[in-house]
């Protein structure tokens, strides 16, 4: 068991209150209309408008590098997107309600996944080469997630009404979740024999304090972090003050209850890091013209859709179909070493497929930590004019682009590809030590190939000139 944070009293005071999170939600919600307006009536020139810079290179780098790590899901807290449909269904903001406004729809059993997410995680990304240069589009794209919660979340329930856009929809949500595995966070019962004997469980059902986890899962007898958004409701509703949020070594929970829907998250998320550092970092000058939807910035018009159609195939042909073929022929391998006919091949196929897990996380951190390098000075001077209108308010306006060590971006890459490969094959021998004791090693060597193999591409592809 780790630090538990709620041993400190500030904490524990901001874990019980009910203002802390609206506040927080409150200050995220006017930050996001700020950049909404930005998008939709600023500058349509990306690098000078608040709804590219601000989102797509500091708003992502910190939830790549800092929070994510530090804090698994904890942007989930202070996320603004499912706001106005909770405190709507709710009728309440601050103050804890006895009423939800819902239609009472049922939560279709078949969709108890994340397959919606990985789905809409592509759909996003397909369409990201308009999304992260053009302002109106971003605009677009967040009204759209904000309006799809506010429909789901007050149409559906599963065993009670919640947060169902952000379980099983939310595109950001979903590489949150699969990554939270490896933050040094999370919410636990401080002891699950309280758990096991209470009858109440109001950390599901809720009471005066507190509502019932909106999240669908049962606080007390949480194993993992990719389904708890650290809303902090059952701190508040347990009855016995039996959960807390405390630290915990990353990727503690990484092969807890391995699923296929999560395999395939780890898939996309792997080939998307390599797709995207491919075009934006690496060489190959046919796949940054495929990526050039439109040469007006005014964002809809001369979409050349042959590219769109182009890039969707790439992407999808890479996280879909290319990925998980080469990791069956090294999980069948695998199967053929273990000498085991206990394990079926689709069991060994899902739980050896988390090497992609820390390998696609090292590698988005090194895409976000490059473009932060080169273009992260755009955030100095759009924090002063965030609607390209001429303002200055903080009097840095005038600040030119300055690539910050422009020529390390390729080492730091390289660097974030290594440490991937090594956390992936450490993950790959945990496996192969659970299932094949005596001969894990053995059983290890063709997934930690596969992991050679994918790494050495990547560098090849996005790091070699």
């Amino acid at each position: 068991m780790g630090i538990d944070l709620l041993e400190i009293k500030l904490v524990k005071r901001l874990a019980n209150s009910r203002t802390f999170r609206p506040l927080l939600l409150l200050i995220s919600l006017a930050a996001f209309v700020v950049l909404i307006l930005s998008g939709l009536i600023g500058t349509p020139v990306g690098n000078k408008n608040a709804s590219i810079v601000l989102v797509w290179i500091l708003w992502f780098a910190a939830l790549m590098i800092i929070l994510i790590p530090l804090g698994g899901r904890i942007w989930c807290l202070a996320c603004p997107i499912p706001s106005l449909s909770e405190w709507i269904s709710r009728g309440a903001i601050v103050t804890k309600s006895d009423r939800i406004a819902n239609l009472g729809l049922k939560w279709p059993k078949r969709l108890d996944n994340i397959w919606m997410q990985n789905f809409a995680f592509l759909g996003v990304a397909i369409f990201s080469p308009l999304i992260l240069t053009r302002p109106r589009a971003t605009a677009y794209a967040l009204l759209l997630f904000m309006f799809l919660a506010l429909i789901v979340d007050m149409s559906f329930k599963k065993s009670r009404a919640g947060r169902m856009f952000c379980r099983y929809l939310c595109p950001i949500g979903g590489f949150i979740g699969i990554y939270s595995s490896l933050g040094a966070l999370e919410v636990r019962s401080k002891d699950k024999a309280v758990c096991r004997k209470c009858s109440l469980k109001t950390c599901m059902k809720g009471n005066e304090r507190g509502y019932g986890c909106p999240w669908q899962v049962y606080p007390g007898g949480l194993e993992k972090n990719a389904y708890c958004g650290l809303c902090l409701e059952c701190i508040k509703s347990c009855a016995y003050q039996n959960m807390t949020v405390q630290t915990r070594m990353p990727g503690k929970d990484l092969l807890n209850k391995p699923r296929l829907d999560e395999a395939f998250k780890g898939f996309i998320m792997l080939g998307s890091a390599g797709v995207y550092s491919a075009a934006y970092f690496g060489w190959w000058n046919g796949l940054k013209n495929i990526i050039n939807f439109s040469d007006d910035i005014f964002f809809a018009s001369a979409i050349r859709w042959g590219r769109v159609g182009a890039f969707a195939a790439l992407l999808i042909g890479v996280t879909l179909v290319a990925l998980p073929a080469v990791h069956m022929g090294f999980a069948w391998l695998t199967k053929t070493l273990s000498k085991d006919d206990e394990q079926s091949l689709r069991k060994i196929f899902t739980e050896y497929a988390y090497f992609a897990v820390p390998l696609g996380f090292m590698a988005w951190i090194g895409f976000v930590a490059g473009m932060l390098m080169i273009n992260g000075s755009y955030i100095i001077s759009t924090v002063s004019d965030p609607f390209g209108f001429g303002w200055n308010l903080f009097g840095t306006a005038g600040y030119s682009w300055t690539p910050y060590f422009s020529g390390l971006v390729p080492y730091v890459q390289f660097a974030s590809i290594l440490a991937g490969g090594v956390m992936a094959s450490i993950v790959t021998y945990g496996v192969s030590k659970k299932h094949f004791k005596d001969r894990a090693f053995l059983t290890s060597l063709p997934v930690a190939l596969e992991i050679a193999v994918l790494s050495a591409l990547m560098v090849i592809l996005n790091v070699m000139p």
